[in-house]
């Protein structure tokens, strides 16, 4: 990864550009309607594995610890 403000990797859909490979495919899942991550208890499913641990918590009666994302 560079500090170049580089960003190669578009969007075939909306022309956006990204840094990085992994920050486009992300992406494409809003367009896609993407959400391979489903609660097996209510059903909702999710873009992001973080989202399905985090419902998950709320039926179990546990609460969920997110730690923020450095970058």
């Amino acid at each position: 990864m560079t500090h170049s403000g580089a960003k190669p990797f578009k969007c075939s859909v909306c022309e956006r550009s990204f840094p990085q490979q992994y920050s486009l495919s992300r992406h494409m899942q809003r367009h896609n309607d993407d959400r391979p991550f489903a609660c097996p208890i209510c059903g909702r499913a999710f873009r992001q594995k973080v989202h399905l641990t985090r419902t998950s918590a709320t039926h179990s009666g546990h609460k969920a610890v997110l730690l923020p994302v450095l970058l």
